[in-house]
């Protein structure tokens, strides 16, 4: 797992679409620990993994693991 690969997959998948401010709210966290996951300084709970496949339609696999 290369937190940098997860972090930019993270970061385009929240695109234009959400901010860091309102990513966080809709999965339950702190806006630091966006950034932190999107920069790849930090690998979210296994419960956030399951958030972002559910909120943007991929599977925790393939955004994760992959």
């Amino acid at each position: 797992m290369d937190r940098i690969k997860i972090g930019k997959r993270l970061r385009d998948l929240r695109g234009a679409k959400y901010t860091q401010e309102q990513l966080a709210k809709e999965m339950g966290t702190s806006v630091s620990a966006v950034g932190m996951y999107e920069r790849g300084e930090r690998m979210p709970s296994d419960d956030i993994k399951v958030k972002y496949s559910q909120l943007f339609g991929v599977s925790v696999q393939s955004l994760f693991f992959d």
